[in-house]
């Protein structure tokens, strides 16, 4: 029975919805949307773990509406796998999403983002601003076939999407490293990166998070460095008061080193996180991504 409610709570949180929003009209599909969200019908372990995570990191105020803010952030992404594939450029600018700031200006870019707030179409819109977006991407494996069928189909529609779009020049990791080199710096390319991916590397690369510690791995981001690579940081969010999805791009810059880079990327996602902190996904890991730096320090010794 409990693998029944898990199929149809994923068929229906997953599909049915998401797909209903985005067939209907832009205004009936947001007021959909936020009606599913603030009930607590989906995703309820995602946003148990997000609560449990962020509390006492940042600043929660009222857990409903911290809920709600996790539940959309999911649930978008969801409705924009459809919006991603089918939906016209126009259709995106005029009623879907808001760019602010300019597109990069030089013949190829390395995009840097963040895993916070929807973004899904944020590879249309760079591929609508005239570059071949190299969407990196970790492969799936058939762990979860069995358990989780409806949610295993929507993850696989979301790499096909990513694939589709980036012309099937998206890159699969592991084994990907001689791609990303290759990527960094080709004419009308931009290869994505979303550097806060929590990692176990041997490096010891970190971001510091609100007085917390973060290992990730920054590899990607040093051979952009190396090879001089125009850097242009952009975020994500839902603007619920607007009913539309906020992509801010930075200007370009080169860095001169990789502390450099990563200090600046630092500064860049405390402010993400400060301005929509329910939205980082990575709040709803089971595990808690973020370290407390006593703790760290122990099991460095």
């Amino acid at each position: 029975m409990r693998w029944i409610l898990r199929q149809c709570h994923d068929l229906t949180a997953y599909w049915a919805v998401p797909l209903l929003c985005f067939l209907l009209p832009t205004r009936a599909g947001n007021a959909v949307m936020r009606f599913t969200c603030r009930r607590n019908w989906f995703y309820r372990t995602h946003v148990e773990n997000a609560l449990r995570n962020a509390d006492g990191v940042v600043e929660i105020g009222h857990p409903r509406e911290w809920a709600y803010r996790v539940r959309i952030t999911r649930f978008l992404d969801a409705v924009d796998v459809w919006h991603g594939r089918f939906s016209s450029d126009r259709r995106l600018a005029r009623s879907l999403l808001t760019v602010e700031g300019e597109w990069p200006g030089t013949p190829s870019v390395v995009m840097v983002g963040t895993h916070a707030g929807p973004g899904t179409l944020s590879l249309r819109r760079l591929a609508s601003g005239g570059f071949v977006p190299r969407f990196i991407y970790r492969d799936m494996t058939n762990a979860q076939l069995k358990r989780a069928p409806f949610l295993h189909a929507y993850q696989a529609a979301r790499i096909r999407y990513m694939r589709w779009v980036s012309r099937d020049r998206a890159i699969r990791v592991p084994g990907g490293r001689k791609q990303v080199a290759e990527a960094i710096g080709e004419p009308g390319h931009a290869l994505v990166l979303l550097p806060d991916a929590p990692a176990q590397s041997r490096r010891g690369d970190r971001l510091d998070l609100f007085g917390f510690s973060l290992p990730i791995d920054a590899r990607g981001l040093e051979e952009a460095v190396t090879r001089g690579a125009p850097c242009s940081f952009f975020s994500m969010y839902w603007d619920d008061a607007k009913g539309r999805r906020i992509m801010h791009i930075r200007p370009p810059r080169v860095f001169r080193g990789l502390e450099e880079a990563l200090d600046a990327y630092n500064d860049f996602l405390v402010a993400t996180l400060s301005h929509a902190p329910a939205q980082w996904h990575l709040w709803a890991i089971h595990a808690p991504v973020l370290r407390d730096r006593a703790s760290q320090a122990a099991s460095a010794d």
